[in-house]
């Protein structure tokens, strides 16, 4: 049976005196590290965007961690394929998923689809991770990007030839995909904004 998770492995932060404390998913792995490294999505206006991008010294701010959180992490002495499914900035902890998958020797007999949808061809990034990582895989991981406002450019393409790209909403492209696979022994992970989680949801619950 498949197994489906919610939201990638992550962590809480709160930096000095702002407000609120924010949840990032991390994207690297190492069996050993002494730092952890985000995607963080600027916001027009937002205190934190305005510190974190304004060019100001950050080495005297203190920031509170708390975490790991989260239960939807790789474990690789479970001989099952991968499904990553994100939207956006939820791209980030299945980057660490895949760096663990690739990491392992063992691959021949498992396979790592990724599916992340961005709006269009200029708010595409980690391409070059991505192809780093489809040729680190061994032909064991696979990466199709769905661009839902635009057709990929053929600059993109020629780009990023070890990468897949299409047209249409994440969870539509990853359905196609995924109707002619066997996945009974597959676990998927869903992460980025609620639409496209929901998405994902209903269509493994409806038509897997």
């Amino acid at each position: 049976m498949m197994e489906l998770h919610l939201i990638v492995q992550f962590v809480v932060l709160e930096f000095g005196e702002i407000t609120g404390f924010r949840a990032w998913s991390m994207t690297n792995f190492a069996s050993e590290t002494s730092s952890l490294e985000f995607v963080i999505k600027r916001k027009p206006g937002g205190t934190l965007s305005d510190l974190l991008f304004g060019g100001s010294d950050l080495s005297s701010i203190s920031i509170n961690i708390f975490g790991p959180l989260g239960k939807a992490f790789y474990e690789p002495d479970k001989a099952h394929d991968l499904i990553c499914i994100a939207g956006g900035t939820g791209v980030a902890g299945m980057l660490s998923i895949l760096k663990s998958f690739a990491a392992i020797k063992e691959k021949a007999s498992r396979k790592a689809d990724l599916f992340f949808g961005v709006r269009n061809n200029r708010d595409l990034f980690f391409a070059d991770e991505l192809q780093n990582l489809v040729r680190q895989g061994a032909n064991a991981i696979s990466v199709t990007i769905a661009f839902s406002d635009e057709d990929p450019d053929e600059n993109t393409k020629e780009k990023y030839p070890l990468l897949y790209f299409e047209k249409g909403w994440v969870h539509d492209v990853a359905r196609v995909s995924l109707e002619t696979k066997e996945l009974s022994n597959s676990i998927a992970y869903l992460a980025g904004p609620p639409p496209a989680v929901n998405a994902s949801i209903r269509m493994f619950l409806l038509e897997f």
